[in-house]
């Protein structure tokens, strides 16, 4: 994907998302917070790099894999919720079996394609 085309995509995805907060002021989301390789001064606002975008819809990161644990995930090509927890740090029993429950539910729904790493 063309890089131009890729920060239209995150700059579209912040508006929906200033739009939504609007209405449900509740409602909170996180952007890029480091500029490694300088991605966030070429207009990266979310995770990712040139080949996807990764959307964080879980407040809980993933100690190892330095990620938030559930995320809408955008590539060229499709689209899907990916959930990881490999270790995560302060994470209760009800944080786990929220992602467990999680995973087999979204399986379950033949439009979502679950991307689960363990």
């Amino acid at each position: 994907m063309i890089e131009e085309e890729l920060v239209k995509i995150h700059d579209m995805i912040l508006s929906y998302f200033l739009t939504y907060k609007r209405e449900y002021p509740e409602f909170t989301f996180l952007t890029r917070m480091k500029n490694n390789n300088n991605r966030l001064d070429k207009g990266y606002l979310f995770q990712g790099n040139k080949d996807y975008i990764f959307v964080p819809l879980y407040r809980i990161g993933d100690a190892y894999n330095k990620t938030k644990t559930i995320g809408f995930v955008y590539t060229e090509k499709k689209q899907y919720i990916e959930i990881v927890f490999n270790k995560i740090q302060g994470a209760t029993d009800l944080d786990k079996t929220f992602h467990e429950e999680l995973v087999e539910y979204l399986k379950q729904m033949d439009k979502f394609e679950v991307k689960q790493k363990k």
